[in-house]
């Protein structure tokens, strides 16, 4: 097939003028104002900022502080990634956020196998309190599960099971624990459930602010030290279990990763039965759409 003209020139432009340019813009970035700004692309931007915002003034945690969120045009960034003809966003309706640079490293399994098991019981300890400052502060009267600014949040365990791209970008925000068990369910009745999920389903649980995604990549240490809990765009009201679910959520990868999962309970306050639930309820909810 022949290439036309506007394609070759597309073509020529990409390899000879921006290739290079970004290379050289990436590197001088990275050496001035990156050294202290991070930039992240999402499409939760203003929710996760908001969230950002409010467990900064509220609480003793150390998370970025949020310089400025904002939507700008798709060509902005092009030296970051390289640049490809309209497909410079990940997402369509992606904005920015900049922030602080944490110091420090991701908290990823292979360096928490390194550490040795005070400085294990250090970075737990930490975490622990931190989760305690979250599940302390009051929500607002007539809260919304969901996001600080009552919208919805980016959560992979409530887009699981949506035969729908569009249907799984709905994560929230609900009324109640009710309605958002219904949407767990996928709009199933309870009844179809095994008792499992029926038990858990009725229960009613405090909202308490929650993280939503409490895994080692989201935690930035030096040593034995946390630097900051990242990522917060899973983050909101949410029911008092919902962190312990999520925070197992994340599929294991290295075949000692129980090393970590097995700490989690002293971090989070274990609701094994609303674990097991919630495994059962998305099993039974896949099935279905197969």
């Amino acid at each position: 097939m022949r290439l036309t003209l506007w394609r070759r020139f597309q073509i020529f432009f990409e390899r000879w003028v921006l290739w290079p340019t970004s290379t050289v813009v990436s590197y001088l970035w990275k050496r001035t104002l990156g050294q202290y700004i991070y930039i992240k692309e999402t499409r939760m931007a203003y929710e996760e900022s908001a969230n950002m915002r409010f467990v900064r003034r509220s609480t003793s945690i150390p998370i970025p502080r949020v310089y400025a969120t904002i939507r700008l045009p798709p060509w902005i960034f092009w030296w970051r990634r390289g640049w490809v003809w309209g497909k410079t966003l990940r997402y369509a309706d992606s904005a920015y956020i900049f922030m602080d640079r944490v110091d420090g490293q991701s908290l990823d399994i292979q360096t928490w196998l390194s550490l040795d098991d005070p400085a294990r019981d250090r970075i737990v300890a930490q975490l622990h309190n931190y989760v305690s400052q979250l599940r302390s502060l009051e929500p607002p009267p007539g809260a919304l599960i969901g996001s600080v600014t009552g919208q919805p949040v980016s959560d992979d365990r409530l887009a699981q099971g949506w035969p729908t791209d569009e249907q799984a970008e709905v994560s929230g925000p609900y009324a109640n624990e009710a309605e958002m068990n219904l949407a767990l369910r996928r709009q199933h009745d309870l009844s179809e459930f095994p008792p499992s999920v029926v038990e858990s389903h009725s229960r009613s649980h405090p909202l308490v602010f929650t993280h939503g995604d409490i895994d080692l990549r989201n935690v930035m240490v030096q040593g034995d030290k946390v630097m900051a809990l990242i990522d917060w765009e899973a983050s909101g009201w949410f029911p008092a279990h919902w962190e312990y679910l999520k925070a197992h959520w994340v599929p294991a990868l290295h075949e000692r990763e129980y090393e970590w999962r097995d700490r989690i309970k002293e971090v989070v306050t274990p609701y094994e039965l609303e674990r097991a639930a919630d495994k059962d309820a998305l099993h039974h909810v896949i099935d279905e759409l197969t």
